[in-house]
């Protein structure tokens, strides 16, 4: 397969943000009166998008959880991003992935002004020809929307892409994009079907291995394929 286009999940896939996100909810926890949480139940949860974080986070029901959710976020951006949040072997990843040639995307659940805060303060935004967030269009992930919407920003095609997330999110909305799932197992892997998966990587510095002549998937892919080339897409929603 050749690869042009690569749509990269944010959280638990470049970026290691649950401990920052378990620091703000376990403390708006405490303001409730309820006991901090572990960070894996936040790793969990992530994947699934703000509401269900924030509403099984803080106990809260659909009708409560709006104020919650704009609370947490706006508590979120007034953070500093870690320099150290960043996933060892990202960085090394996506300079080898540039320049080589590859276009490449974020596809996250996270707000898009998050995904753009947490990219700009780690140094990775310049990497990325379209970033997309869960608020950027109607539908989120695991609608396959999303995906394909990123990989159209970069002019791609889907029998050349690949979606690499750490999540069953992730692989869904792959599936149902039709593009090839990467699956990177030092994320927050919420039930991900390894026999489904085009390759599986605990390292990220292994994932480069993709580009080389005659690579073989590490398990046969039943369906899926990818997209192709890009431009920037940096709409710094407020």
């Amino acid at each position: 397969m050749i690869v042009k286009t690569i749509a990269f999940d944010l959280d638990g896939t470049l970026i290691e943000s649950a401990s920052l996100v378990g620091d703000i909810l376990n403390s708006m926890r405490l303001e409730k009166g309820l006991a901090p949480l572990g960070s894996d139940r936040y790793r969990v949860w992530s994947s699934r998008g703000g509401s269900y974080l924030v509403g099984h986070a803080l106990e809260a029901g659909p009708e409560s959880v709006g104020p919650l959710l704009d609370e947490f976020r706006r508590r979120y951006h007034e953070l500093p991003t870690p320099m150290e949040s960043v996933f060892p072997g990202a960085r090394e990843l996506l300079e080898r992935l540039t320049d080589a040639g590859r276009l490449l995307a974020i596809c996250s659940n996270k707000p898009q002004r998050l995904c753009h805060k947490l990219l700009d303060e780690t140094g990775l935004i310049r990497f990325f020809g379209a970033i997309v967030g869960g608020d950027t269009l109607d539908k989120s992930k695991p609608d396959p929307t999303p995906l394909t919407y990123a990989l159209s920003r970069l002019g791609g095609e889907t029998d050349t892409a690949l979606m690499i997330g750490d999540s069953a999110v992730d692989q869904r909305t792959a599936d149902a994009a039709g593009v090839r799932f990467v699956f990177f197992t030092g994320g927050y892997d919420d039930g991900v079907d390894r026999a489904k998966a085009y390759r599986v990587f605990d390292a990220l510095g292994e994932v480069a291995s993709i580009l080389e002549p005659g690579a073989k998937p590490a398990f046969a892919a039943p369906h899926g394929f990818g997209l192709d080339r890009g431009l920037v897409e940096q709409t710094k929603s407020a």
